[in-house]
């Protein structure tokens, strides 16, 4: 649902702050100068996100879920905690990320979605 709040600044000018909230998505925020500018974001911002056809960054349609998997090989993995237990968690850990990259690798991450079919 969106919500448009009339804003004034210190010199008088409007403007009109958006906000799309809607279930399991985060919230949208974006000013505009004029309302009917704010009202049409707002309906097509709140369209896009139902029909899973907004992102809003770029990025994650250039960008396939390999890369990612082996971004976080590579960074993240090896600073897990160092224990006892932590080589034999990163083992398990890689064999679970050449699956998943087996599986999915070639999708691009905006192609990633959080519905289940069963």
């Amino acid at each position: 649902m969106a919500t448009i709040d009339e804003r004034k600044s210190e010199d008088g000018k409007k403007s009109f702050r958006v906000r799309v909230r809607l279930k399991g998505a985060r919230m949208e925020v974006k000013s505009f100068r004029r309302l009917t500018d704010a009202r049409k974001w707002a309906q097509d911002t709140e369209s896009a996100i139902r029909e899973g056809r907004y992102l809003k960054n770029v990025e994650s349609r250039k960008r396939t879920i390999a890369e990612a998997l082996e971004r976080y090989s590579e960074t993240i993995l090896p600073q897990k905690k160092k224990s006892k237990h932590s080589s034999r968690y990163q083992h398990d850990q890689t064999h679970q990320l050449a699956w998943w990259n087996e599986q999915i690798g070639h999708l691009v991450i905006s192609d990633l979605t959080c519905r289940v079919t069963v």
